[in-house]
């Protein structure tokens, strides 16, 4: 049992965020991070997500919280607040497209997208029985995340083979 903290913000300039975001590993370590990953968006290099993984609930809603976190986003120049999102993994779920990938790595072109669901039990059987038209499209998989307290919001992470699938598909 871990927790997952994503983060949705706007940078100056990515290059400089991400030398301070990496300056930062040890800091994140110290809480009990597990590791990290960066997204940026193919239409604004400046519009990022994080994804870190938490061994505790506790620690990532700690670091979260922590001034060390204020002062590494000021010195990576953070625009404005973040979009934070913060579950337990028993909210995480696997979204398996294609037998045999690793969906727990980084792929080179990820979708993310967030939204509303009027039933979150249904949406899931749907989506986990669409998965073939998902992959016959480009997806290697991902995960989907279900805000432990507003079960209706749902935000879905799946990696693709390339952009141009990608952007097709959505």
């Amino acid at each position: 049992p871990g927790a997952v903290m994503l983060a949705r913000h706007q940078v100056e300039n990515f290059e400089h965020w991400v030398d301070v975001y990496r300056e930062h590993a040890g800091m994140r370590g110290e809480y009990g991070s597990m590791g990290s990953h960066v997204y940026r968006s193919a239409d604004n290099p400046n519009d990022i997500v994080v994804a870190v993984q938490w061994r505790r609930m506790e620690a990532a809603l700690a670091f979260g919280a922590s001034e060390a976190l204020r002062d590494a986003m000021a010195e990576g120049s953070v625009v404005g607040e973040p979009d934070v999102w913060v579950v337990n993994t028993e909210h995480v779920w696997p979204a398996v497209d294609r037998e045999g990938v690793d969906i727990g790595g980084p792929s080179d072109f990820s979708v993310l997208v967030r939204h509303k669901v009027e039933n979150l039990e249904r949406w899931v059987g749907s989506f986990r029985e669409h998965s073939h038209m998902r992959a016959e499209a480009g997806s290697l998989g991902g995960f989907v995340l279900a805000h432990p307290h507003e079960r209706d919001d749902v935000l879905v992470m799946l990696g693709w083979e390339s952009i141009d699938a990608a952007r097709e598909f959505v």
